[in-house]
């Protein structure tokens, strides 16, 4: 996926200082800078480990959109499914943050007919999923009034 390109594009950019940082660190002649290694090798991992949860969040998402349902599969260890049938969504909604909309994912709400809301997190193309639900509605309640 390219956005998870661009995340470890932006990532090891950004991991570049903590590491010269950390090299720095090698490079001087104390006795006590295992601290200093310590506190650079935190801020190396800490970003990693969460770039590596968003992307695998990405990559394991799929969605399934028929004229039955809508089908939305995630996960790599835990597995979540969910399932919606078009006559009883009321409405989706669509939050991005400022990453979300350079990246193009967001977080997509979907509100059921009894109030009930389902939450999809960051799924790529969050409004081309939309607009294809909303086509889909608007075709299945075309096909129900004839």
């Amino acid at each position: 996926h390219t956005v998870c390109r661009l995340l470890f594009v932006i990532f090891a950019t950004i991991a570049t200082i903590p590491l010269i940082f950390l090299l720095l660190c090698f490079m001087v002649d104390t006795t006590d800078n295992r601290y200093g290694v310590g506190f650079g090798i935190i801020i190396i991992l800490i970003p990693t480990i969460k770039c590596m949860n968003f992307c695998v969040k990405i990559i394991t998402q799929q969605v399934i959109i028929t004229q039955q349902q809508v089908i939305v599969n995630s996960g790599l260890i835990s597995k979540k499914s969910m399932e919606i049938t078009p006559r009883k969504i009321e409405s989706i909604a669509i939050k991005q943050g400022i990453f979300g909309k350079l990246f193009n994912f967001g977080n997509i709400e979907i509100k059921g007919l009894g109030g009930t809301l389902d939450a999809i997190s960051f799924m790529y193309a969050p409004f081309y999923i939309k607009e294809t639900i909303q086509n889909l509605i608007a075709q299945d309640s075309s096909n129900y009034v004839k």
